[in-house]
C-alpha cells in the first residue's frame, strides 16, 4: 500500500488540540441493492463483453459522436515517443504520438480541434482502493439516479470506468467521509478538515493532494459504504487533447501528442496520470499483438476559434507553442504545405513564424524533423526554438526569443498576422502577453495602454487565439 500521506496527518494532528467538532451526519444517500444469482451473473457476463456489439456498430450519420455515444476505435492504435528515452523517458519526461484509426466514422476534422477519449482508472490503483474498502471487486448491485453509473454495475466496473477515484481532494469529499470513521479523535480530525473553520488547514495540507486512498490511509478507521462514495466521488471525465493530424494528410487517423504523467507528489508517494498512462498502457499492448487490445471510445471536440486563417497561403500566423502546445501546428502546417502546392506561383505568401520551447534540444524537442522540414520548404517563414536546460548556456523561453526577434515579430502584426498561443496557462501565457505588449511598446512606438488596447482588440477580433491549460507536468 501506498506510504502515509504526511500531510493530512500533520493537518490531523494539528486538529487534535482544537476543540471537538461534530460529524455532520451524511445526507440521505441513494440506495444500493446487492445482487445475487442471475441478476449477478448476468451483469458480470454483459460487463465482460463490454462494449456492446451494437455500441461499436453505431455511426452517427454526421459523423458527431459524444462522451455518451462515442466511436469505438478497434484497431489496433500506433504509437511512438518523440522524447528521448523511449518507454523511460529522459530527466522525468516522456512524450508520446498516438494515432487512432477512425475510418468509416464520418468524423471530419479541422487543425485545432480535440479528440476526447473516456480513460480507465489504473488497475493497480483499483485494486489497492478496493483492498482498502474490504469491497469484494466482483459484486454487482443496482443503484438508480447517479447518472454517471450504470445500473447494474459490477464494484470493479465502477471503481475502473465510472468514478474519479486519483483527482485533486475536495473538500466535499472529506465531509461526506467523516461521519463514517469509527474513532470518534479521527471522525473529529476530519470534520475540522471539512469544517469553515478549518479552511486553512484543508487549503495547506489537504488540497494540493491527489486521490481516494491518500485521505482513507491517512484515516485508518474511515469505512464509508459504497453509496457514500457513488454520492460523493465526481465521475471520471473523459480527457481532450489537441489534434497533431490534418485530413489533407493523414485522412482518417486522428492523433495526438501527449505528456505520459508520471511524477512525485509533496507528501513523497507516486502518482500517475489516468488517461495518459492509460493509452500507454493500451499501445504497449497494441504493439505487442497482432489482434487489437479493446475498443477505445473516442469523440470529437470542434474548435470555437483555435484554428488557422482560412487563406492559410496569404496570410501571416504566429505561433507560440513550448513542450505538448506545440502540437496542434502540426496539422496547422500540414494543411498550409498542401496549399502551397497547388498555389499559383504569383499568389502572395503570408509569413508563418513558429516560436518553440523545450528543455533540452536533444531530449524533448517534439517532431524537430517536420518542424526544420517546413522550414527548409518555405511552410515556415522562420522556427524559433528556446531551450531552458542546456549547460553552458542560459535558460531561454519563448517569451525571451520573441523580445529578441521583436522587430520581425512587430513587423508581421503590421502586415495583419495572426497570434496563437498554446500551453502553460498558469505562467507561459502571461509571459508571451506580456512579451507581445513590450514588442508593441519597443519596436511600434506604443505607450504601454495602447499596446494592451491594440491586443484586446485582436483578441476581439479573433487575431489573438489561445488553447491553454494547466502546468503538464500535473496534467493527466
Amino acid at each position: 500500500m501506498m506510504m502515509m500521506m504526511t500531510g493530512i496527518i500533520a493537518a490531523a494532528a494539528a486538529a487534535a488540540a482544537l476543540p471537538a467538532v461534530a460529524a455532520p451526519w451524511p445526507a440521505q444517500l441513494p440506495c444500493v441493492k446487492w445482487l445475487s444469482g442471475t441478476e449477478h451473473d448476468t451483469c458480470l457476463s454483459t460487463e465482460a463483453k463490454a462494449p456492446a456489439r451494437d455500441a461499436i456498430q453505431y455511426r452517427d450519420p454526421k459523423g458527431m459522436y459524444s462522451p455518451d455515444e462515442p466511436f469505438f476505435v478497434t484497431a489496433p492504435i500506433t504509437c511512438r515517443y518523440l522524447t528521448a528515452g523511449g518507454v523511460k523517458g529522459v530527466n522525468g519526461r516522456k512524450v508520446m504520438h498516438v494515432e487512432l484509426d477512425v475510418a468509416g466514422s464520418g468524423i471530419r476534422y479541422n487543425p485545432g480541434d480535440a479528440v476526447g477519449v473516456s480513460p480507465e482508472n489504473d488497475p493497480s490503483l483499483v485494486d489497492s482502493v478496493l483492498s482498502r474498502l474490504g469491497l469484494n471487486a466482483d459484486a454487482t448491485f443496482m443503484c438508480e439516479g447517479i447518472p454517471h453509473v450504470p445500473c447494474p454495475c459490477s464494484v470493479r466496473h465502477v471503481f475502473s470506468h465510472c468514478v474519479d477515484i486519483s483527482g485533486a481532494l475536495k473538500k466535499s469529499l472529506v465531509r461526506s467521509l467523516a461521519p463514517f470513521c469509527k474513532k470518534a479523535e479521527e471522525r473529529s480530525r476530519m470534520a475540522h478538515l471539512a469544517s469553515k473553520d478549518g479552511a486553512k488547514d484543508f487549503e495547506k495540507h489537504v488540497a494540493n493532494h491527489d486521490g481516494l486512498l491518500q485521505i482513507l490511509t491517512a484515516f485508518p478507521s474511515c469505512a464509508p459504504p459504497l453509496a457514500c462514495l457513488l454520492d460523493a466521488l465526481p465521475p471520471l471525465a473523459p480527457r481532450l487533447y489537441s489534434l497533431t493530424s490534418a485530413m489533407c494528410d493523414d485522412g482518417e487517423r486522428l492523433s495526438a501528442a501527449l505528456s505520459v504523467v508520471e511524477y512525485a507528489a509533496k507528501d513523497g508517494t507516486s502518482r500517475r496520470g489516468v488517461a495518459s498512462t492509460w493509452l500507454e498502457r493500451v499501445a504497449s499492448a497494441s504493439s505487442s499483438s497482432s489482434s487489437p487490445s479493446g475498443a477505445i471510445g473516442v469523440h470529437l471536440r470542434k474548435s470555437a476559434g483555435f484554428r488557422p486563417p482560412v487563406d492559410v497561403v496569404g496570410s501571416s500566423v504566429i505561433m507560440v507553442g513550448p513542450g505538448t502546445g506545440v502540437a496542434p501546428y502540426r496539422g496547422f502546417l500540414k494543411e498550409r504545405k498542401f496549399a502551397l502546392t497547388s498555389a499559383s506561383a504569383d499568389a502572395t505568401r503570408g509569413d508563418w513564424m513558429l516560436f518553440f520551447g523545450c528543455r533540452h534540444p536533444e531530449e524533448d524537442y517534439l517532431y524537430r524533423e517536420e518542424f526544420e522540414k517546413h522550414a527548409a520548404d518555405g511552410t515556415l517563414t522562420k522556427l524559433v526554438t528556446a531551450f531552458s536546460r542546456v549547460d553552458g548556456q542560459p535558460k531561454s523561453y519563448v517569451q525571451h526569443r520573441l523580445k529578441e526577434l521583436g522587430k520581425d515579430v512587430n513587423a508581421a502584426l503590421a502586415r495583419g498576422a495572426s497570434i496563437f498561443v498554446c500551453g502553460d496557462g498558469a505562467g507561459m501565457a502571461k509571459d508571451v502577453r506580456a512579451a507581445f505588449a513590450d514588442i508593441m511598446v519597443t519596436h511600434g512606438e506604443m505607450t504601454g495602454g495602447e499596446a494592451e488596447m491594440a491586443l484586446q482588440k485582436m483578441v476581439s477580433d479573433g487575431r489573438y487565439v489561445t488553447e491553454v491549460w494547466c502546468d503538464e507536468a500535473h496534467d493527466d
